[in-house]
């Protein structure tokens, strides 16, 4: 089976991770397709408060 994984953000299908893993699992092609670049996504350190005053 061909499994598409359409999500807004790169770090979504992390809602479905398991049912994902199951698809391949089983044999199943994978596909993502986000619509957005993640340019406006920055990794911080838990707890930082980055930028605030």
């Amino acid at each position: 089976m061909r499994v598409v994984s359409a999500m807004a953000h790169q770090d979504d299908e992390m809602q479905c991770l398991g049912t994902l893993l199951k698809c391949r699992a089983r044999g199943d092609t994978i596909a993502f397709v986000t619509w957005t670049d993640g340019i406006a996504a920055a990794l911080r350190a838990p707890g930082c408060l980055c930028g605030r005053a």
